[in-house]
This record gives structure tokens, sequence and C-alpha cells, in this order.
């Protein structure tokens, strides 16, 4: 078990929690990688939740910088996938933004906290699509700061 407390290692997930200031303790961002796999070496970033007042912001850009980083890097995984809702249009346009590849729809695939089902659209990068991504992504974050 990792000994930072905003990072939680359960079974075949890690669960990070960001916050803005220790001493503020204000919640930022949550997200996970699940479904981890070391047979095949993939897994699924998601469980997704920012504050609305980081939409835009590149938080959630830096966060997943860092998580794809761990995967491919210290995890040694060949494919990282996501599952976005299809009515979820700000988060598909953010995971294209930064090169992940739309591989498909899975209609009705999940219930939603009314009941309704709704289609998922899935995303993935591979250790292929890595090097590529990264520099992207390195050069998004760059820009916020200059």
């Amino acid at each position: 078990m990792d000994k930072n407390p905003n990072v939680t290692l359960i079974g075949n997930t890690i669960k990070l929690v960001a916050l803005e200031s220790i001493h503020l303790e204000e919640l930022l961002e949550t997200l996970k990688i699940g479904d981890i796999d070391r047979l095949n070496q993939n897994a699924e970033i998601g469980w997704t939740w920012l504050s609305p007042a980081y939409w835009r912001t590149g938080a959630n850009t830096e966060c997943k910088f860092l998580l794809l980083q761990y995967c491919f890097e210290q995890l040694t995984l060949v494919r990282v996938q996501f599952s976005v809702s299809g009515n979820n249009t700000r988060s598909q346009r953010a995971l294209e933004r930064i090169g992940a590849i739309r591989e498909g729809v899975f209609r009705k695939h999940r219930r939603d906290t009314e009941g309704r089902f709704h289609d998922n659209v899935f995303y993935s990068i591979t250790d292929s699509d890595w090097p590529e991504i990264k520099s992207t992504l390195e050069h998004m974050i760059h820009i916020k700061y200059e």
C-alpha cells in the first residue's frame, strides 16, 4: 500500500485524489486506474470527477498525463482504455484532444443514476501511441504554464 493518503490501492484498482491545497483541503479531482490486468498488460483510467471550478484549466490534462505516464512507464502496460458516457461530449472531446483513439460505442451499456440505460464510447491509447501522446501532453502542459 502506498504511504500517500491520496493514493489507494485496492485489488486491481489504484484510486487517486488530487487536492488543490493541503491547507484548504479543497477537492480538485478524483480518478482511478482500474481493472488492471497484469497478464495482458492493460487497464482502464476513469471513474473521474473534476470540480467544475477546474474545468478547462488544464488540471484534468495534468492528471491524465501523470496516470498515463505511470501506466506506460511504471506498470509497463501496452494498452489503457477509457469508457465515457455517450452523453458526456465534454469528456469525449477531452480524450480526442489528447490523441486517444475512439474505438466504438457499446449501446445501452450502463445505467445512469436514475436507472436509464445509456451508451458508452470507448477510447484507447497503446504503448505504440504513447510517445506521441506524451509529447502532445507535455506541450499542452508547457503552454499552460508559459
